[in-house]
């Protein structure tokens, strides 16, 4: 097994053990709706397993993290990339992404990490 893999499975085992589950949602451009002769937006949603913790000192470095904002790591099986002003509803709350970036072993895909506000 290359390090790319075991770096994703430990990950996702991880996640799975101490994760929780939130749902992902992206506003897409929409549909067009014949009866009004608009497009209507559509909201994309996925399910995903995710951490959520409190910002560091060091998090705070970038002067666009407040200290309301929050840190995630999540699994990047079967979730598309979370993109800045999506929205992850966790345990009652939902948060915007503020950023996002996706982590790499040898070129594989292993978590999605970033900043989410409420």
């Amino acid at each position: 097994m290359s390090l790319a893999n075991s770096a994703a499975n430990t990950a996702e085992k991880l996640l799975t053990k101490y994760g929780e589950r939130a749902v992902l949602s992206r506003v897409t451009g929409g549909a067009y709706d014949p009866e009004t002769g608009e497009n209507v937006p559509v909201t994309v949603s996925q399910n995903c397993k995710v951490y959520i913790a409190p910002v560091s000192a060091e998090d705070m470095k970038d002067t666009t993290v407040l200290r309301t904002d929050s840190r995630f790591i999540m699994s990047v099986k079967g979730v598309n990339s979370p993109q800045v002003n999506d929205t992850l509803a966790a345990d009652g709350i939902t948060y915007n992404v503020k950023s996002a970036v996706k982590i790499k072993v040898s070129g594989q895909s292993v978590l999605y990490k970033g900043i989410l506000s409420v």
